[in-house]
């Protein structure tokens, strides 16, 4: 199955599943219900800022990671790559074959890609909660 045919079997999975809408079409109803879902009730994490948001899980959770077996494991998935996150080739986005998968891709799951656009607005603006706390473990 080429990828632009699975990519028609599933959208806005994100969507779907914070707004409880499993099978009807998505529509920016939905979409606003899961970015209230976003605001209210998670702590955003970022993979393109992976070290930021463990820092931040740990902080929010009060994990403390002081034996050796902690550090290593602290240690390989803040500051290591994670090795077989992707198995399947990169698209060559100068390809037109495969600028058409990304269209076809990007259309059909809109809502969730501006879903993850709030949830990056988001993480930008739950910064000052750990800002404010750094600040407080100064004084």
């Amino acid at each position: 199955m080429a990828l632009s045919e699975f990519a028609l079997l599933n959208d806005n999975w994100q969507v779907r599943m914070l707004s409880g809408e499993m099978s009807a079409e998505i529509t920016v109803d939905h979409l606003n219900v899961a970015k209230e879902m976003l605001r209210r009730k998670f702590l955003i994490g970022l993979l393109e800022e992976k070290t930021e948001s463990l820092q931040r899980f740990t902080s929010y959770f009060g994990w403390s990671l002081t034996s050796p077996e902690a550090q290593n494991c602290k240690n390989s998935k803040f500051y290591f790559e994670w090795a077989g996150s992707n198995e399947y080739p990169m698209l060559d986005y100068s390809n037109p074959a495969d600028q058409e998968v990304l269209q076809v891709i990007g259309k059909q799951n809109r809502f969730d890609i501006e879903l993850y656009k709030y949830a990056v607005k988001l993480f930008e603006e739950q910064q000052s909660l750990f800002r404010a706390n750094e600040e407080s473990d100064v004084i």
